[in-house]
């Protein structure tokens, strides 16, 4: 990459405006987590936080991290319960 899409790059991860919006986002998540009683979700989203403050200071990569694995892991579940649910087709 050149220099000027790595400075926008490093723009837009420290612009607050963002990091404003990805924590909104991330407490909503949590939040729908917690109302549709997904627990699993929301220590996974937990532990991929801390484990991402441990690499990085910065809030937005903090959180977004989390919020798209724990989309992706609670997608991944709920696909899962619906195809055991499914009763088999049979002639």
């Amino acid at each position: 990459m050149d220099t000027t899409s790595n400075n926008s790059m490093s723009s837009f991860l420290t612009n607050p405006i963002v990091k404003n919006v990805v924590i909104f986002i991330a407490i909503f998540n949590v939040i729908g987590y917690i109302v549709l009683a997904n627990k699993d979700a929301v220590v996974y989203f937990i532990i991929l936080g801390i484990l991402m403050w441990c690499f990085s200071k910065n809030m937005t990569i903090v959180l977004g991290v989390p919020i798209i694995f724990t989309n992706l892991f609670a997608m991944n579940q709920q696909t899962g319960q619906i195809t055991s649910t499914s009763t088999p087709v049979t002639k």
